[in-house]
């Protein structure tokens, strides 16, 4: 058991960003569910309306990157995932979410 704990921890770091138009978002939420579904001890989601998406709320990581997004600067609801100081295009869709998730942790 700690040898698989052990492994799992040394994997890197998988971060998903939701950030949503507003708390009613029906696309938040199916993006927030699809990031959270099955269990792993590498990722970490973070949900956050687009108006709080300032450096001064985000990882010193993500404060360069989030707020500069076209998707954010539009309004646009949106996930992003980032690993290893890398973060993907954002996607507006459970399913492009999914197989993100899957490219960055099989």
């Amino acid at each position: 058991t700690y040898g698989i704990a052990a492994q799992m921890f040394s994997q890197p770091h998988l971060q998903v960003i939701i950030l949503e138009r507003d708390l009613q978002d029906a696309l938040a939420e199916k993006l927030y569910r699809e990031a959270m579904a099955g269990f792993a001890l590498n990722r970490t989601v973070l949900r956050l309306p687009i108006s709080s998406a300032v450096p001064e709320n985000l990882p010193p990581a993500l404060a360069e990157t989030i707020p500069n997004l076209p998707a954010v600067r539009s309004g646009q609801t949106c996930a992003v995932v980032c690993s290893n100081f890398t973060c993907q295009p954002p996607v507006t869709d459970a399913a492009e979410l999914r197989n993100q998730l899957t490219q960055q942790n099989p």
